[in-house]
C-alpha cells in the first residue's frame, strides 16, 4: 500500500513538472553579464520547477528501496551517465569553471529525471494528457499574444516584457511593419514552437486510439489550437521538425494497415487546416518568413553561419577534449578579447546545432556518447506499442530541432524538454508488455 502510494505521487509529480515545464519562474542566484549586457549562459538561477524535479529524484529514490527488485541500469543509462562523465571531466578544460560546474548540474538534473522516469511504471494516457494540457495552456495564451501583440512580463510567471517595436524581440518584418511571434510562456518563440511540436504528436495518438466519444471531439479541437498556435510561433525548425514527424506517422499507418485510416488522416488534416487557412489569410508574413533575401531573415542567416564558422574554428584546436561544458560563448568572448574584438555581449549565443554544439564543448568522446544515447533509444523499438510509438516519434522530431537550433542543450527548458521524452521512450521499452 505505501509503495503504491509513492507509485501515485511520482506520476502527480512528473505531470506536474510537464504542466509546469514551460512556466519559467526562477531564482537568479548570480546573475550573468558579458560587455556589459545580460549574458544568459553565464547566469546562475533555480527555477521552480527545479524543486518538482528534486521531489521526484526523492521520491524515485524512496520507491527504489521500497522495491525488492533490483533495478538493472539499460544500454541508454549507461550511455547517459558515460555522457555525464566526460562532461565532468571536461570541466578541467573550461574558460569559465563557474559556468561549466553550474551546466554539468543542469545536465545532472536531466540525467537524474530520465532515470526516475525510464525505471518508473507509468500510465501512458494520463501522462500524454498532462502533454495535451500543457500544450493547450500555452496555445490559448500564445494566440492572445498573437492577436494583441503584446505580451505583459510577470516575475512569478517568469515572462519579460515583449513589444515588437523593440530591438530584439523576435519579430516578422513585412511592409506594414513588425508582428511580434507568439512565446507562450518561454523566452523564445521556437522553444515555445517545440514544445508545441510534441504536444501536438501526443494529442494525435491520444485521438488515433481512444474509444470515448467525448474525447473524439475534444482531442482534434485541441490539436487544432495547437496548431494555430505553433503557426504563429513562426519557427521554421518546429515546422519542419512536425512535418517529419506527420511523414513518420503516415507512413507507419500504410505499413500497418496497408491503408490510410480515415481517423489518422482526419487527425492530420486538424493539424495541417489550421496552418494552411492561416497561410492564405496572412500571406505577407508567410512570405516574409521564408523570404531569406529579407533584411531580418538575411541576418538570421548571417548570424548562424558565423556561429558555424567560430564553432569549426574552435574544433580545429580542441576537437579531442572539447572547451568545456557551458563553455561555448565564454570562450568564443575571450577568444575575441585576445584578438581585441569588441562586441555587444547580446551577440554571443552558442552555435544553432546541437550536435557540433556538444562536439565543441565536450570534444570527439562527447559527441559519440551522445550520438550513441539518442541511437539507443530508438533502436529495436517496438512500434506497434502506442507508448513506443509516440515517444519515439517525439524524439524524432527534437533530433530534427537538433539541427537548427541549441536550447535542448544549453537552457534549461530544453534540456528538461529532452531528458523527460527520452526517459518516457527508454520508460516505454522498459515496461512495453504493460501498456496497451
Amino acid at each position: 500500500m505505501k509503495l503504491l502510494r509513492f507509485t501515485i505521487v511520482h506520476e502527480l509529480l512528473l505531470a506536474l513538472i510537464i504542466l509546469l515545464l514551460p512556466w519559467q519562474a526562477r531564482w537568479i542566484a548570480i546573475p550573468g553579464t558579458l560587455n556589459g549586457a545580460t549574458w544568459e549562459y553565464g547566469t546562475l538561477s533555480l527555477y521552480a520547477v527545479d524543486i518538482l524535479v528534486l521531489c521526484i529524484i526523492a521520491v524515485s529514490c524512496a520507491i527504489a528501496l521500497m522495491n525488492t527488485s533490483r533495478p538493472h541500469i539499460h544500454l541508454s543509462g549507461a550511455l547517459a551517465l558515460f555522457l555525464l562523465i566526460v562532461s565532468s571531466m571536461g570541466i578541467a578544460f573550461a574558460t569559465n569553471t563557474l559556468s561549466a560546474i553550474f551546466w554539468l548540474a543542469k545536465l545532472a538534473e536531466g540525467v537524474a529525471l530520465f532515470f526516475c522516469i525510464s525505471l518508473a511504471r507509468l500510465p501512458f494516457e494520463r501522462i500524454a494528457m498532462a502533454w495535451t494540457v500543457a500544450g493547450v495552456i500555452q496555445s490559448i495564451l500564445a494566440i492572445l499574444q498573437f492577436t494583441t501583440q503584446r505580451i505583459v512580463g510577470s516575475t512569478w510567471f517568469g515572462m519579460a516584457n515583449q513589444d515588437p517595436n523593440s530591438l530584439g524581440v523576435q519579430v516578422i518584418q513585412t511592409e506594414m511593419g513588425r508582428v511580434l511571434r507568439a512565446y507562450g510562456s518561454l523566452p523564445h518563440p521556437n522553444m515555445l514552437a517545440g514544445f508545441l511540436v510534441i504536444t501536438i504528436i501526443v494529442g494525435l495518438v491520444l485521438f488515433w486510439r481512444t474509444d470515448s466519444a467525448f474525447k473524439r471531439v475534444l482531442l482534434p479541437i485541441a490539436v487544432g489550437i495547437e496548431a494555430s498556435a505553433l503557426w504563429m510561433t513562426f519557427s521554421r525548425q518546429a515546422w519542419i521538425a512536425l512535418a517529419v514527424a506527420l511523414i513518420v506517422c503516415t507512413a507507419y499507418a500504410f505499413k500497418v494497415s496497408r491503408s490510410f485510416p480515415s481517423r489518422v488522416a482526419f487527425g492530420i488534416g486538424c493539424t495541417v487546416l489550421p496552418m494552411v487557412v492561416f497561410s492564405l489569410v496572412f500571406p505577407e508574413l508567410m512570405h516574409s518568413r521564408i523570404d531569406t533575401q529579407n533584411r531580418l531573415e538575411q541576418q538570421s542567416v548571417n548570424e548562424r553561419q558565423e556561429y558555424v564558422e567560430e564553432s569549426i574554428a574552435v574544433l580545429r584546436e580542441h576537437w579531442f577534449t572539447g572547451i568545456g561544458i557551458g563553455n561555448n560563448t565564454a570562450y568564443t568572448h575571450d577568444a575575441d578579447r585576445d584578438r581585441g574584438i569588441y562586441k555587444s555581449g547580446s551577440s554571443y549565443q552558442p552555435v544553432h546545432n546541437v550536435y557540433l554544439l556538444v562536439f565543441v564543448e565536450l570534444g570527439i568522446f562527447g559527441l559519440v556518447g551522445f550520438l550513441l544515447f539518442g541511437l539507443s533509444l530508438l533502436y529495436k523499438t517496438r512500434w506497434r506499442h502506442v507508448s513506443v510509438f509516440t515517444w519515439s516519434v517525439c524524439l524524432i522530431a527534437l533530433a530534427v530541432i537538433g539541427f537548427f537550433d541549441h536550447y535542448l542543450w544549453s537552457l534549461h527548458f530544453g534540456i528538461l524538454l529532452f531528458w523527460i521524452a527520452a526517459g518516457l521512450l527508454s520508460n516505454a521499452k522498459e515496461h512495453v508488455d504493460n501498456y496497451v
